[in-house]
């Protein structure tokens, strides 16, 4: 085991030969690991991912994750429960990749009720209860009608939503409901080819 004691980020991406990723992440402890960058390729580069996690005890502050492929969302789930105090996120998908799954998993969780462990505390727990910058990039994703929810909950609110994709369709209610957001003050961002999508809208529909 190769313990780096002062090692605060770490890039790994596009390893060509598994047996060296494998046998690199397995051998590494990092307890004081707060930034990483990972290319994903495959469900079981997750299962390293959380045994390095779990291994050295570290509080990670920033994931940053080049999606190549689309491991089950339920590897993902593991993975942010192994991360309960990032504070930026940033999920990359080439386009010909389909990102839906993982970033609508995402955007559900973060619209989920929070929980609250007592009555006695105002310590909000609940899926990365403490993230602060959120960047998703990719094709398409489906659930554009959970963003409104997400800035329901006030711990929510400083949130900074970036999200890129190739094609951008969403209904017209939801639509307004995202520019209400920005309008009162919301970091949400949504790009697409054609340009910013809120700024787009206002333009088409006059406001």
């Amino acid at each position: 085991m190769i313990t780096l004691p002062y090692l605060q980020r770490l890039e790994v991406s596009w390893i060509k030969e598994i047996k060296v990723f494998y046998d690199l992440i397995d051998s590494l402890e990092l307890p004081s690991l707060e930034v990483w960058r990972i290319t994903v390729v495959e469900s079981w580069v997750l299962d390293n991912m959380i045994s390095l996690l779990e291994r050295s005890g570290c509080s990670l502050r920033s994931l940053y994750i080049w999606q190549d492929t689309a491991p089950a969302v339920e590897d993902f789930e593991r993975l942010f429960q192994a991360v309960p105090r990032l504070r930026h996120l940033e999920i990359d998908s080439p386009l010909y990749a389909s990102s839906a799954p993982v970033v609508d998993y995402v955007l559900k969780s973060l619209s989920a009720s929070p929980q609250y462990p007592t009555l006695q505390t105002d310590v909000t727990t609940g899926f990365l209860s403490g993230l602060q910058s959120l960047k998703l990039c990719g094709r398409e994703l489906y659930a554009w009608a959970f963003i409104p929810l997400i800035y329901r909950w006030p711990y929510r609110k400083l949130l900074d939503l970036h999200i890129k994709m190739e094609t951008v369709t969403i209904g017209r209610e939801v639509s307004s409901k995202l520019a209400q957001l920005v309008d009162q003050g919301i970091k949400l961002r949504i790009s697409f080819p054609g340009g910013d999508y809120i700024q787009k809208l206002r333009k088409s529909t006059g406001t």
